[in-house]
């Protein structure tokens, strides 16, 4: 990597990092492995004590643990999220740790990626679609998916105002034919419920019925339906909208305080009335914060 990324940023604290490697040596491999993982969640010194205990261990040599090390204190440092993930996508260390592991391992982690850092997905990713676990559209989607998932609350609370004022006009993006002629062959239809169900499901995901031998694929019409997107509730969006407006009659309350024909009372109550506008999107989007703790 260049140095200019890989700036040291942290001291460690030597007292703890050997506190940490003298108690993950009495660890099992899947706990070193799980940590080294999910790093980003840990201290530095946890971190660096299970890439040290994994070379003892002989979970991964030591050349590529400092490789990984460089890679971590990167992704710790206080560079550009962006900058950083330029670096980690060209050349992700991570890649050596995971190709250790089995196609059931890549496959659990795939489908449960449960605080699992992104440049780790981004490396189990690539171990998969080399070993033609998923294909290249499998790993667009899932990394781009992965990258949504792991944005902080306030990066998504920026990425949903941008929606909701810039973007609320687009159109939808319309499939071509190819497309849906493509999608055709990824579902079969349920000869029971007539559910559309993956094609790597041999048992239909609503009733249980089991994929006949001449599966039925769906029409156009259908696999437009399928993959509509479902407009849902979002507390994020939506009190925004609500701040939008009680800022809009905050202004035109400001404005008509000018005016020496409009009784205080009226212009009072008007700028009351925005105030709790206000009030009331600030607490959707904390109530929203509060939902989203509580489902974890």
């Amino acid at each position: 990597m260049n140095e200019e990324f890989n700036p040291q940023v942290y001291s460690l604290n030597n007292e703890e990092f050997n506190a940490f490697v003298k108690r993950l040596k009495e660890e099992d491999p899947v706990e070193i492995e799980n940590i080294i993982l999910r790093y980003i969640s840990y201290k530095p010194e946890m971190a660096e004590a299970a890439l040290y205990v994994a070379v003892e261990k002989g979970l991964i040599t030591y050349d590529l643990k400092e490789k990984i090390l460089e890679q971590v204190r990167l992704n710790y440092s206080g560079k550009s999220k962006y900058a950083k993930k330029s670096v980690w996508e060209k050349n992700n260390a991570f890649t050596g740790f995971v190709s250790r592991f089995s196609d059931d391992q890549i496959y659990e982690i795939i489908d449960n990626p449960s605080e699992i850092v992104i440049d780790v997905f981004h490396a189990v990713l690539l171990v998969a679609r080399e070993r033609e676990l998923i294909s290249s559209d499998d790993f667009d989607d899932l990394f781009r998916e992965g990258i949504k998932n792991a944005r902080s609350d306030t990066e998504k609370l920026r990425d949903d105002i941008f929606e909701v004022f810039v973007s609320a006009d687009k159109d939808e993006p319309v499939l071509t034919d190819p497309q849906i002629e493509a999608y055709k062959s990824k579902y079969w239809k349920c000869p029971s419920c007539h559910e559309l169900v993956d094609e790597n499901l041999d048992i239909c995901w609503n009733c249980q019925t089991g994929k006949p031998e001449i599966a039925e694929h769906p029409d156009k019409q259908e696999i437009i339906r399928e993959l509509q997107p479902v407009r849902s509730y979002n507390p994020h969006k939506a009190g925004m909208t609500v701040i939008a407006c009680g800022i809009g009659l905050f202004v035109i309350s400001f404005f008509r305080g000018y005016s020496s024909t409009i009784p205080w009372t009226h212009r009072y109550f008007t700028m009351a009335f925005s105030a709790l506008f206000i009030i009331s999107g600030l607490v959707i989007i904390v109530s929203g914060f509060n939902d989203k703790s509580e489902k974890k």
